[in-house]
């Protein structure tokens, strides 16, 4: 009897599998772009508040058809590998040595992250902050918190920039340090990957206080297979050395507790997340020192280890407080009040933007509740991202979790102060952080569920929760993490978009980008800036406000620069548009001119056209390359461009006879003699003594073409 049931199994896994196989092609055929689904993000105000319509829909298809996909795979393969195939697994991941497994764990994470930054995010920012950490970093390599602000300092002024006679960014100056190498060494991506290689290795270090060396290695796996973590981990956004820190502070402190003598790296780590992310390191670190204190209270050990960590850390908040002072002139005033004035504030309850927007803690409670719904599908991609954290609530019963479950506890309650959501293009990355917790408890909820299946002696089920594991994360990658991955290269091939018109200028130029209206509504991603720059006489590039009719200012004082005019139009298109009048364009020009004449002289036509449409792109309001470039293609029997050209010069200087006089002879010599009447007479009755013009016009009246 248990023979034909043991058989069965792996037919019905089978049947199963093929099951959930269909939901998964079902899930993609409706995701498809030609359904016309509304998009998952969305960029207007409103969205830092509330989540999109798109994301929402995509969120209950999800749940409707990938967590049945979901159980049907994990259920076949539970029946039809078996528990020893999976114990097998385990077993392998524990046989495989330290130092083997260290190294490639990191090495993967951090060729994932670099992968991801190149391939998906096209090393673009997905919002404004990520330039401003470059800015900020790009000081600090100077040896400079802040600058001077320019002269004509208006045309610098830039989102989350404060420029009121100091020159900086809005945020602590933690992140930008560890940026300094990336920005000096010119790789600034480099520095995120390297981050994701130390996470991971944190992370495991840090679950092998939790759990056995397979099971913590298995936690290691998870955070690698994270969408949330890879994704976020690629930007230069600061969220990634926060967490660096924390989890620094979180193994010293167990290190600690272990008899280590760690505790001024636990203070180290847990000040300088403060010096990153003041409030992310307070709601995080506070559970975790508290649970550190009691902890030695419990053991009755001495206090020394935690004062040791507290003074620490107080330095790192001294230190911020000092900066503040020299920035803002307030040691409690800071880059975000500069920035945006008395509404400065990113915490409390009250009016957000006057008129239109209050945060109360209703709506705090809100924000809390939709980042809860974000992290159940980002946290690994999964259709049911807590299911184990439940398990682990439900069923495990150890102590050593608890300061976890207070870290993620009192994150919730703090966050009832955010007055917003927070960007989400690669998850919702005011959270990022807390990323461990959650794959701690998903690993101590799995190993419960498998414990509590193995005391219910059903051996069909005994393997269900790596089976489970395997399959979420199957479909985590093959539906939610494959979308995002293709909204996010469509996202930031659009922000790159002006930037790709820009490298495309010629390479000998140097350039003065004014940016205009870069974002139009409806806004296509959170990135409203153009880059901050140092102006440096050896940068090609330099990006600048438009000021209208001011710019002349500073063209006048970067003469050497050529001008341009970027700006988004009411189609939604970029332009890029050529100021003229500056003295290194007209130097440009005229000798591209002069090496098109010589051109002309030896027959060389294709070599002058080229030379003078480049000219003509340089500065296309000099009628002179027009005319030079028409009779070149003249010469070279290019009717429809020749008269283009003529006319284009002839509509930017209708006082030069020679305009009139080589539209109408070209016209004459192509026998359309109506046309070209008017313009010889025209150039005739300009210049009655230039001779040629008076011969073309007699031919004309005759009847016949000019020569």
């Amino acid at each position: 009897m248990m023979t034909a049931e043991s058989d069965r199994r792996p037919a019905l896994g089978a049947l199963l599998v093929a099951a959930g196989m269909v939901l998964v092609a079902a899930f993609a055929w409706l995701s498809r772009p030609a359904t016309g689904a509304p998009p998952f993000h969305q960029y207007e105000l409103e969205f830092l508040y509330r989540i999109p319509r798109g994301e929402a829909a995509f969120y209950l298809k999800y749940l409707a058809l990938g967590l049945p996909a979901v159980l049907l795979l994990g259920f076949g393969l539970s029946f039809l590998l078996g528990r020893a195939f999976w114990e097998g697994l385990l077993n392998r991941l524990d046989a495989v040595g330290e130092r083997t497994f260290v190294g490639a764990i990191m090495i993967v994470a951090a060729l994932l992250v670099l992968g991801v930054a190149r391939y998906v995010l096209h090393d673009q920012p997905v919002t404004d902050d990520e330039r401003v950490y470059l800015f900020q970093a790009d000081l600090l390599s100077r040896g400079h918190l802040f600058l001077d602000s320019q002269p004509l300092r208006e045309f610098y002024d830039n989102v989350f920039i404060v420029n009121n006679g100091k020159w900086y960014g809005k945020y602590p100056p933690g992140h930008p340090l560890f940026l300094v190498p990336g920005v000096v060494t010119g790789f600034p991506r480099v520095v995120p990957a390297l981050l994701a290689a130390l996470n991971v290795l944190l992370l495991y270090r840090l679950a092998g206080f939790y759990f056995s060396r397979r099971l913590a290695r298995a936690a290691a796996l998870l955070l690698l297979a994270s969408p949330f973590f890879l994704f976020t981990g690629a930007t230069l956004l600061s969220h990634t050395s926060c967490l660096t820190m924390l989890l620094l502070f979180g193994w010293a402190v167990h290190r600690s507790l272990a008899g280590g003598n760690t505790a001024l790296v636990a203070g180290a780590a847990c000040g300088m997340a403060f010096l990153i992310r003041p409030y992310t390191a307070l709601i995080i670190g506070l559970p975790a020192a508290v649970a550190w204190f009691l902890a030695l209270r419990h053991r009755k050990a001495p206090l020394k280890p935690w004062l040791t960590a507290l003074g620490t850390a107080s330095l790192f908040a001294l230190a911020l407080l000092v900066v503040n002072q020299v920035l803002t002139g307030n040691p409690f005033r800071t880059g975000y009040a500069e920035v945006q004035g008395d509404r400065g504030r990113v915490l409390g309850f009250g009016e957000v933007i006057p008129g239109r927007l209050e945060h109360t803690p209703a709506s705090g409670l809100l924000n809390v509740l939709q980042t809860i719904v974000r992290l159940n599908f980002w946290s690994f991609g999964w259709p049911l991202g807590w299911l184990f954290v439940v398990a682990a609530l439900l069923w495990s019963r150890r102590r050593e979790l608890l300061p976890l479950w207070a870290i993620l506890s009192v994150t919730a309650l703090g966050s009832i102060l955010y007055f917003s959501l927070g960007v989400s293009d690669t998850g919702p990355v005011k959270y990022y952080e807390l990323l461990p917790v959650i794959v701690l408890l998903t690993v101590a909820g799995a190993a419960s569920l498998n414990e509590r299946i193995g005391r219910a002696g059903r051996p069909g089920l005994s393997a269900l929760a790596p089976a489970l594991i395997a399959a979420l994360t199957l479909v985590g990658w093959g539906l939610f993490g494959r979308a995002q991955a293709g909204e996010l290269r469509q996202l930031t091939d659009r922000i790159a978009a002006p930037y790709r018109q820009v490298a495309q200028l010629p390479q000998d130029q140097r350039l003065l980008i004014f940016t205009g209206t870069l974002q139009r509504s409806p806004f296509d991603s959170w990135v409203f800036s153009a880059p901050n720059n140092v102006p440096e006489s050896e940068a090609r590039v330099l990006y600048v406000r438009d000021r209208g009719d001011d710019n002349r200012a500073i063209i006048g004082r970067m003469a050497d620069r050529a001008p341009y005019f970027l700006e988004k139009n009411q189609g939604q298109q970029f332009e890029l548009t050529r100021l003229s009048g500056d003295e290194a364009s007209r130097r440009m020009v005229e000798e591209r001119e002069r090496d098109a004449i010589a051109h002309l002289r030896k027959l060389e036509i294709k070599e002058a056209i080229d030379l003078l449409v480049q000219a003509s792109e340089l500065d296309p309001k000099r009628a002179k390359t027009f005319l030079l470039l028409g009779w070149a293609c003249e010469q070279g029997r290019l009717a429809g461009p020749a008269e283009s050209a003529y006319r284009k010069a002839l509509e930017l200087d209708k006082n030069n006879p020679d305009h009139y006089f080589f539209l109408g002879r070209f016209l004459g010599r192509a026998n359309r003699l109506d046309e070209a009447l008017p313009l010889l007479e025209t150039a005739v009755r300009a210049n009655p003594r230039q001779k040629d013009y008076a011969t073309a016009l007699d031919q004309v009246r005759s009847g016949v073409p000019p020569p």
